[in-house]
């Protein structure tokens, strides 16, 4: 299933270093991209062989702040199959869309049943002055219910 990842503002290439440098020729399409980002070109790029997988699970708005980097694997909800970001020419993701399974657990079980209505978004972990995306949740939006 292919679907798009929400993301609140546009994340410079650099927030998405720690997830995507495991992955085989991140180097070489990084500097393919930076060499695009000078002639003031828009690029994208896919990940289509994503070993070691990614694994995530459902979360809340507060979650992407409170996560943890190790995760029970029977609470995984999804893997990421595949990934395509676009960089436009300031180095900025404006859009990731990724090619997820759902699993077979009790987490993803429930995922199946919402994935409609859920919305995806990135796990943000933040140092004094950067932010670091080191993973995907599925979340329930908030809804605004009129008093």
């Amino acid at each position: 299933m292919i679907t798009n990842v929400n993301l609140k503002e546009n994340y410079n290439l650099e927030c998405f270093k720690y997830l995507l440098e495991k992955y085989r020729d991140y180097k070489s399409i990084y500097r393919e991209i930076k060499i695009n980002s000078i002639l003031g070109k828009k690029c994208q790029f896919e990940i289509t062989d994503i070993e070691p997988p990614l694994l995530c699970n459902l979360g809340t708005d507060d979650y992407s702040s409170n996560v943890l980097l190790t995760t029970n694997l029977k609470n995984i909800a999804f893997k990421i199959n595949e990934m395509t970001l676009i960089v436009n020419s300031d180095l900025e993701v404006e859009n990731i869309m990724i090619d997820i399974k759902i699993l077979e657990t009790p987490n993803g079980k429930i995922l199946e049943n919402l994935i409609g209505s859920v919305v995806i978004n990135p796990v943000i972990m933040k140092s004094t002055s950067e932010y670091f995306i080191v993973g995907f949740y599925a979340a329930y939006p908030k809804c605004d219910i009129a008093a």
